[in-house]
């Protein structure tokens, strides 16, 4: 219990889950806090009211940050930004990670007195070291990988909840893509309309996709190819929007 910090770093995925889960078991009591851009997945979502009410009999609970610690110029959901701004994420140029997740921690943890460097604790596998190697990982101490992550959920009695993030994120992967196609073919359209928006301040044209193939070209393969079964492992997998 020692290398416990006050502040844990939630994103609603495994590894911060298991992460959170074992502290409640130790008796921990600090802050569990989740940086909410307005557009993580509805999954996600129900998970963080499942996951509160399991904390509560813990005497945790979940803080949740939304536009009231962000700048000015993103008070608005991440999702009503990019159609404002004419802006999509982008892997090379993560602003919407640093408005939407990392600048309004640090807000909280200066606003209730805590270093946002030295006091929040994050919630990175042992087998994922190479992720933030200058923050503080209990999991990687305890050398706690990702599949002991999702046993330590089950035995909980908890469901293992889906890849925490935004649902449009540049990270996913085409079998990804494809089941948002399928199953939300509502966002999927709007990805494809706020991508033919934006473009970078030069006027070049740009994609969600770090390959550069445009989103309705993608919708174009979906529908014309055969379907593919899902690598639902994918699902599991820890968001990177942070790396």
């Amino acid at each position: 219990m020692h290398n416990l910090r006050p502040v844990l770093s939630f994103g609603g995925g495994v590894n911060s889950t298991a992460l959170a889960i074992l502290l409640a078991q130790q008796g921990w009591h600090g802050h569990i806090v989740f940086c909410d851009t307005g557009a993580e997945y509805d999954e996600t979502y129900h998970f963080l009211q499942v996951f509160d009410g399991w904390l509560s009999q813990h005497r945790l609970s979940i803080t949740l940050l939304g536009g009231e610690y962000r700048e000015e110029h993103y008070k608005m959901p991440l999702t009503r930004a990019m159609e404002q701004y004419g802006q999509v994420p982008l892997i090379r140029a993560r602003w919407c990670t640093t408005a939407y997740k990392i600048d309004p921690l640090r807000r909280w943890c200066t606003e209730h007195g805590y270093d946002p460097d030295e006091d929040v604790m994050v919630g990175i596998a042992y087998d994922e070291a190479h992720r933030q190697p200058g923050k503080i990982r209990p999991l990687v101490e305890w050398r706690i990988t990702r599949d002991m992550c999702a046993q330590i959920i089950r035995g909980a009695g908890l469901p293992v909840p889906r890849k925490s993030g935004c649902w449009f994120c540049p990270f996913q992967s085409y079998s990804q893509l494809r089941h948002l196609f399928l199953e939300r073919p509502d966002r999927f359209a709007w990805m494809i309309w706020i991508e033919q928006r934006a473009s970078f301040g030069s006027g070049r044209r740009i994609t969600f996709h770090p390959d550069g193939e445009p989103m309705a070209q993608i919708a174009l393969r979906f529908r014309t190819n055969q379907p593919t079964l899902f690598d639902l492992s994918e699902f599991y997998q820890p968001c990177l929007c942070r790396v």
